[in-house]
């Protein structure tokens, strides 16, 4: 968990409005991008699904099994799934650096050009570190934007969507249970990510504490999991087979992990967007010395 920025401030529309159209020149690029990283996420969930075929289809099931002919066929998908999204997440990565690092050199270009345009006084009166800090780490955060902040929450959410519709497929009565104990999950995470703010000086013992409390959740969550299971099948009102089982368990431990680092999101967005704040200050400062209306422009070539 991250300690929000100190100098973080609310989420200005205007400032989103002109962050949108820095990366406008780049949008076949950002919609490469949320596509890649739509395609990668979702593909999380074929492989769970594939252990549910396995189980209940190719190892544990009723004559002629194993069925070796299924269960190659199983695992080969299994196998090819991690390396189409391990490609497509590299071709990912690069044209997410590729559109940071543009968009960073656009910010710094845009602010060298004005402030080549400020009268010798704003260099007087201003530090030579706080301008440099504006060209070099403001602007630097801006790559984090579309490297991180804005992946994680695309990839979070399509994550969530997608393992809850999986989960449902699977077993409607395993995904009530499981959406019973997220709030309880959601409430720890919050707790936590409070105290760790607030009490930055025992940030260490903080997190030692939530990870564990976590670490006790997910070790109760499959066996509640199981409890469920069996009520189900002694009522004799559903079928899950031991493949559904332990395919539900591995959704399981994929949903929560996303909807916790949600709540972090916005930390995150915040912090990003104080960044923005920043180089938009500089960029908004007015210009003392202005051309006059009937200015003549000089050739390069004609001075000496």
């Amino acid at each position: 968990m991250r300690i929000p920025d100190p100098e973080a401030r609310p989420v200005d529309r205007r400032t989103v409005r002109r962050v949108v159209a820095a990366f406008r020149p780049y949008r076949r690029h950002v919609a490469v991008i949320a596509l890649a990283i739509a395609v990668t996420s979702g593909l999380g969930i074929i492989n769970p699904l594939m252990i549910q075929r396995i189980f209940d289809g190719a190892l544990f099931c009723e004559g002629g099994c194993p069925d070796l002919g299924l269960l190659y066929f199983y695992v080969g998908i299994m196998v090819v799934v991690p390396i189409v999204s391990g490609v497509i997440g590299i071709g990912q990565t690069y044209l997410a650096n590729l559109v940071g690092l543009r968009v960073m050199q656009d910010f710094r270009n845009a602010l060298y050009s004005h402030l080549q345009r400020m009268p010798l006084r704003f260099f007087t009166n201003t530090r030579t570190g706080e301008i440099q800090s504006r060209l070099a780490n403001d602007v630097g955060g801006v790559q984090a934007v579309v490297t991180d902040t804005a992946a994680t929450i695309l990839a979070n959410l399509v994550i969530i969507i997608s393992t809850l519709v999986a989960m449902l497929v699977l077993s409607w009565q395993l995904t009530v249970l499981s959406l019973f104990m997220l709030p309880v999950f959601l409430w720890l995470t919050y707790k936590v990510g409070k105290a760790r703010q607030v009490v930055a000086a025992s940030t260490q013992k903080t997190g030692r504490s939530f990870f564990a409390v976590v670490m006790i959740f997910f070790s109760i969550a499959p066996a509640l999991v199981y409890l469920v299971a069996g009520w189900v099948i002694a009522d004799g009102t559903g079928a899950i087979s031991p493949g559904t089982i332990v395919a539900f368990t591995t959704l399981q431990s994929r949903l929560f992990f996303p909807i916790g680092q949600m709540l972090q999101v916005s930390v995150e967005v915040q912090t990003s967007m104080a960044l923005f704040a920043r180089v938009f200050e500089y960029l908004d400062l007015p210009v003392d010395i202005e051309d006059a209306p009937d200015a003549v422009t000089v050739s390069k070539d004609t001075v000496r």
